[in-house]
């Protein structure tokens, strides 16, 4: 499998936009939920001006 080649962008001007409401994401949001066994929390990320969710995540505690 290649590997791929990424870039943090620098420019402290540019913001991410929301795919769904068109404004600019400065914080992103989000809910989060335990699971049964307590060793995995899943977090969902929101748009913070409509809520829309953005993704997914889990986390290992």
């Amino acid at each position: 499998m290649g590997k791929i080649d990424y870039e943090p962008i620098q420019d402290a001007d540019k913001w991410p936009i929301c795919p769904h409401c068109g404004k600019e994401i400065q914080k992103v949001r989000y809910f989060e939920q335990t699971g049964i066994i307590r060793l995995k929390v899943i977090r969902i990320f929101v748009c913070p001006h409509c809520l829309k969710v953005l993704g997914t995540g889990m986390v290992g505690m």
